[in-house]
């Protein structure tokens, strides 16, 4: 009471008014629960309704249901959710017996109204300039009061305002007087009916009177505030004019669109509304969910946005996973937790490519159309800008310096109004001269107007050899991505490039995809594949794509990753070199190979601050240093063999050889459980235990409960929470939650957290994988299936979760597999992996304990002995209502209620058990205690699929590794027993025919190649290193006659010369004849024009696209020291002048000249090239592979470049 009174002298004191009613309240409600019909179809908490659902108004409880009646005779306090959606302004009991002081009251919004509804939409949201409503009710509690204090009343309203795909609801408090009935607060919240989501209003609970007091809109009347609730979670608009440091709400209002890696220009934001003073030092910080720093910007006043909002720029992000935005504003703080992903899962605020991404991998594409938003600009004329990415020449990568070194404007342009786009004409290119285009072939597409801060629109993350292309076109290089593959292979012996190399060669891969998916620690699905334009799910032949889990060195240049695929068909290992060109060439390759950058980038270490070094970055590292290298090499290159030669050796297959299985545990049902040393028990705990703990590494916890719709005689496993390392303070949970639909929820926080703190993921089928702080991954691979990884350096935990329903109820079954690492170091309810079973079981506390065959009496001697034993042990949150102990004294209950069976003696069996469950002996049990066919169903189908992947992981590797001898082609798989025939993938040509070797299983038990084929001597070559004795003999008698014929046109040109030189003076022949050779040969000398080339002479005489003498070409450079550029000599008609080429590092390079082109007719020049191009079809000393040798080209006498001097008549006869 001295509370209320306090707050109504304050208002009174303060000169404060009371928040006007809205009017008119309408139709007057005497039966307590009115109804009210919506004629137009909306949705509410992402719940679609028709036209004509009802909302039902409680007048004694202060809630709306929406679709269905909620008539609950208790009020529902926080952490209590039915399954029905409800809109709660102040949840409390008023009273059952209403008298004629209370009244409700309902009414249509229409007219003027309607449009001051709108208005109030637009000026309270960003991006809803152009929104109107095209309906709305208004629904008002009036004099509310309560038996115990009948002299303070409560009066409110609550106005749906419905659009046509966007719902939003205002609360209007005009008084808030009594807040609490008996030892239960008020609550004013949003309630999600799925067992389990809700929202609070700022103030809900002990200060919720002061909702009559604070202003949540941009015009600052007080009592109201206004949220979109179409999605769930509820967006509230406008800001608060109270000042929270009073204690109160601390949640920050954001359209944050920056939901991946690319980030986005500005975040609008909305806290305490600004103002002169307020504004003036505004800060916006964005931190990891741990608190370490990645950027701070000021905030600023956003003037296109309205009086409620700031905005804060948010650059990129280098690193995928939870973040928080911080805005600082007049002491306060508000924080708005979000995650970065992959740029292909932002849905908002984007430059759409509705071509298909193969279109933007060519070089030469005839359709490049984009959509975008145009309306959801704001002002001013709109620009296009290419940006390009690289890490070429970094040390390392600060997250702080908003890609300033990594990323340049390649093209700015106007971008039309009408929000439609086709940059296929080539008008959007790479300008002459605009020698970045060199290093930034990666990039994206962006779109901004002029308004501050601007509104940008970005696209996902593409190649831009079509925006390249005609660059080098100008240049006369169409050889360019050729050129670029050889650079790239000669950068690979650079120091930091062979430390990653050095790694790659030790990465993994599982002999068959059964031991691939029973190893969920160390491999989870590829969601992320940018070499394949259609997907992961893409490739030709069908196949399924494991990604090792990221590394954890920060030393080194990149996160090197294997990735594993399979065949569909028969799950048999699928090799990079098993693709043909076509395929390449098609962007339908795929195949074992392994990357340097993994595509979630570098897992966070402790501090989490560190710069990242290049190859470390999130999605944009992957496209760089592994997506464009094989562009370059295998799709653009026209050079026969860079794929095989250049690109798969510095990318090796994973060995399988390398593997080391994990070991398998799994537990299913009511609940049944496999050690980890392949023991069978009944564990019917209830409550939360210590399912296994590394002694020091990962832990996991996990939490049964009973099924409701059973008796009290059987649980099932719930929730499990873990953590990867001791003192790292991170944390994640896992739920079974139960509802419409049922679903996995995922939870994080760190040590020291507050309930209210724990941050619930939002994960998306095929999505990106959730990276959270120090080594957790979460990857949801179907609404019933998620993958959780907890790993630290070598040790891994990989857990693979099957999510089961029954009516109402759901719970999980799961899989488990520990890293090697952890052999003899686990304890807990799922024993050690040990070579000496007498010590198999050993409890959290370390006791060995024999194992039991009585179940009932093991689970008192063992299972019962790694139950949690309190609050301060446990890792789950319990974000319901109350403190943290009393949330872990409801889910850990007494037990002497609790009645559980051990064995399923007595207890009949039902008629169809046989047909369910087969031999399966935890079906049979399941299907006698709970009675419910469909829980033994999805024990007898989860067990069976869990022994399946339990086997796999126990088989031995029976899979030879690829043979080292690069251009190879791999037709089959590679199993024990079978024998592969060398041969080289086309066009490439075998320097040895007939070979065969034999995939042998030796007494060890490994598996390797009989005999070894590097001992045969056989190597891929290039076809022009093939020339054989008679096209030498063909050539020879083409050539010779073109020699003599060549010879008798000088003759006769000198002939003819000399007759005219006859008819002028001695010193005028002289002159004219000087001038005519100067005219041929004078290239190079002083104060002669440059030799124009033709397109067709220019490719023949330089194949890689190497520049002419005088061009203006910059050094090809990709790595962080370049690519390799070596000045070779090209010796042409310009005197020798020196050219870039590029050549192998094992080479030197030769000092070559050509002969001086003597002027020859046409027809003749075209002959001699056809022959030319019949000889030197590649370009020169192509060298196939570093150990190769080429024969030497012939030798030639170098001719002078001096014109000869003008012979006389005599010297002619």
């Amino acid at each position: 009471m001295r509370h209320i009174v306090g707050w109504i002298l304050l208002i009174c004191l303060s000169g404060l008014a009371l928040s006007a009613l809205i009017e008119p309240k309408g139709e007057l409600d005497t039966t307590g629960h009115g109804q009210v019909k919506i004629d137009q179809p909306f949705r509410v908490f992402g719940t679609d309704y028709p036209a004509g659902t009802i909302l039902y108004m409680n007048l004694p409880f202060g809630r709306i249901s929406i679709g269905k009646e909620f008539m609950d005779n208790l009020p529902l306090d926080k952490g209590v959710v039915p399954n029905v959606n409800l809109i709660q302004p102040v949840e409390l009991s008023i009273q059952s017996n209403l008298d004629k002081a209370q009244k409700a009251y309902m009414a249509s919004i229409t007219g003027e109204l309607l449009n001051n509804m709108s208005l109030l939409v637009r000026e309270n949201f960003w991006l809803e300039s152009n929104f109107t409503a095209r309906s709305g009710q208004l629904l008002t509690w009036e004099d509310q009061k309560g038996t115990a204090s009948p002299s303070l009343v409560n009066t409110f309203q609550v106005a749906f305002i419905f659009g046509t795909s966007s719902t939003y609801v205002l609360f209007n408090y005009h008084l808030v007087q009594f807040v609490k009935h008996l030892s239960i607060n008020a609550e004013a919240m949003f309630t999600r009916g799925n067992s389990h989501d809700q929202l609070s209003l700022p103030f809900s609970g002990a200060d919720v009177g002061r909702l009559a007091s604070t202003s949540g809109l941009a015009d600052r009347s007080l009592g109201r505030f206004i949220y979109r609730v179409d999605s769930w979670p509820p967006k509230r608009g406008g800001c608060l004019s109270d000042d929270p440091t009073k204690q109160g709400d601390r949640t920050l209002s954001a359209s944050l669109y920056s939901d991946s890696v690319l980030g986005g220009s500005s975040a609008i934001l909305s806290g305490r509304c600004p103002d002169d003073s307020s504004a003036s030092g505004a800060v916006c910080r964005i931190t990891t969910s741990g608190g370490s720093l990645l950027a701070q910007r000021p905030a600023v006043r956003c003037d296109r946005c309205g009086a409620a909002f700031m905005a804060c720029e948010v650059p990129p992000s280098l690193t995928a996973g939870p973040a928080v935005l911080e805005l600082r504003m007049a002491d306060s703080v508000y924080s708005h937790q979000f995650s970065f992903a992959s740029p292909d899962d932002s849905s908002v605020l984007k430059v759409h490519l509705n071509d298909s991404m193969d279109n933007w991998m060519q070089l030469e594409p005839t359709s490049l159309s984009i959509t975008y938003d145009a309306d959801g600009t704001q002002n001013g004329s709109l620009k296009l800008q290419v940006v390009g990415y690289s890490e070429a020449g970094l040390s390392r990568l600060d997250r702080d310096e908003d890609f300033k070194s990594l990323t340049k404007v390649l093209y700015e342009g106007p971008a039309s109004s009408s929000g439609r786009m086709n940059l296929g004409d080539k008008t959007v290119r790479c300008a002459a001269g605009n020698a970045d285009c060199e290093n930034y072939q990666v990039g994206f597409l962006r779109i901004q107007d002029s308004a501050t801060p601007p509104t940008t629109l970005k696209s996902r993350i593409i190649p831009l050899g079509w925006f390249v292309h005609p660059y080098y076109l100008d240049k006369s290089q169409p050889a360019w991505p050729a050129a670029k593959c050889k650079a790239w292979q000669e950068a690979q012996s650079g120091a930091e490039e062979q430390k990653v190399a050095a790694v790659l060669r030790t990465l993994a891969c599982p002999g068959s995809l059964n031991q691939a998916l029973a190893n969920p620690g160390q491999f989870m699905p590829a969601t992320y594949c940018p070499s394949l334009p259609g997907g992961c799910g893409s490739a030709t032949p069908s196949q399924q794509c494991l990604v090792s889990k990221p590394g954890i060195d920060r030393q080194l240049q990149g996160v090197p990753a294997a990735v594993c695929c399979y065949s569909q068909a028969d799950g048999n290992l699928i090799y990079q070199e098993q693709q043909d060109p076509s395929q390449q060439k098609s962007g339908q390759w795929m195949g074992s190979g392994s990357l340097r950058s993994h595509p979630n980038g570098q897992l966070t270490t402790r501090g989490g601050d560190q710069p990242l070094l290049p190859g470390q970055a999130s999605y944009l590292s992957n496209w760089y240093w592994d997506a464009l290298p094989r562009l370059h090499c295998c799709r653009w290159s026209a050079d026969t063999g860079d794929c095989q030669l250049r690109f798969i050796p510095a990318r090796p297959t994973p060995r399988t050889s390398m593997y080391s299985p994990a070991q398998p545990s799994h537990q299913v049902g009511d609940p049944h459980l496999t050690s980890f040393n392949g023991r069978r028990f009944l564990f019917n705990g209830l409550g939360e235990f210590w399912l296994l703990r590394a002694e020091p590494g990962v832990a996991m916890q996990t939490r049964y409960q009973l099924a409701s719709f059973i008796t009290p005689s059987a649980t099932f496993l719930t929730a499990l929470a873990g953590r990867p390392l001791p003192g790292t303070g991170d944390m994640v949970e896992v739920s079974a939650v139960s509802g419409s639909p049922a679903r996995f929820q995922v939870q994080y926080r760190r040590e020291g957290w507050e309930p209210s703190q724990t941050i619930t993921a939002d994960l998306k089928v095929g999505g990106a994988p959730l990276l959270i702080g120090d080594g957790i991954a979460v990857l949801l691979n179907s609404t019933d299936r998620l993958s959780l990884q907890l790993s630290s350096g070598a040790d891994s935990l990989g857990v693979e979760l099957k999510l089961v329903t029954v009516g109402n109820f759901s719970y999980m079954d799961m899989f488990l597999t520990l890293s090697p690492s952890l052999k003899a170091r686990t304890r807990g309810l799922l024993g050690q992996w040990t070579d000496d079973p007498t010590k198999e079981f050993i409890d959290i506390s370390g006791n060995v304990v024999p194992f039991n065959s009585n179940s009932e009496q093991f689970h008192a001697d063992f299972c019962n002995k790694n139950r949690l034993a309190n609050v301060n042990s446990s890792y789950f949150g319990y974000s319901g209502s109350g403190t943290r102990g009393e949330g872990f004294l409801e889910m850990n209950p007494d037990l002497a209620f609790y009645k559980p069976l051990y064995n399923d003696s007595g207890l009949g069996a039902d008629s169809q058990e046989d047909a369910v469950c087969g031999s399966s002996t935890s079906c049979r049990f399941d299907f006698r205690v709970t009675k419910n066919r469909q829980v033994a169903a999805a024990t007898a189908a989860n067990e069976k699929m869990f022994d399946e992947l339990l086997a796999a992981s126990e088989g031995n590797v029976s899979v030879c590794d690829v043979p080292a001898l690069p251009g190879l082609r791999i037709d089959q798989p590679l199993t024990a027993g079978s024998s592969l025939v060398l041969a080289c993938a086309q066009p490439l040509l075998s320097s040895r025919s007939g070979l065969t070797i034999v995939c042998a299983r030796q007494a060890s038990g490994n598996v390797t190649w009989q005999p070894d084929p590097a001992s045969l001597g056989f190597q891929c070559l290039l076809p022009t290193a093939q020339v054989n004795t008679a096209n030498i003999g063909l050539i020879i008698g083409i050539v010779v006659p073109c020699v003599i014929l060549l010879l008798v046109g000088i003759v006769v040109v000198i002939i003819i010369v000399r007759r005219r030189s006859e008819k002028q003076p001695v010193q005028s022949s002289k002159k004219e004849n000087r001038s005519f050779l100067e005219g041929t040969h004078s290239a190079g000398q002083p104060g002669a024009p440059p030799r124009q080339y033709s397109q067709d002479e220019g490719n023949r005489r330089n194949p890689h696209g190497v520049p002419p003498p005088h061009s203006a070409a910059a050094p090809l450079a990709y790595s962080p020291a370049g690519y390799g550029v070596v000045s070779g000599v090209d010796s042409d008609d310009n005197g020798g002048q020196f050219v870039p080429i590029m050549m192998p590092p094992q080479h030197q390079p030769r000092a070559t000249m050509t002969p001086s082109p003597q002027p020859v007719p046409a027809q003749r020049r075209s002959f001699e090239r056809s022959q030319q191009n019949q000889v030197m079809q590649g370009p020169d000393e192509r060298a196939t592979f570093p150990h190769q040798q080429q024969p030497p080209p012939p030798q030639q006498k170098p001719r002078s470049s001096k014109p000869k001097p003008t012979m006389s008549h005599s010297e002619v006869v």
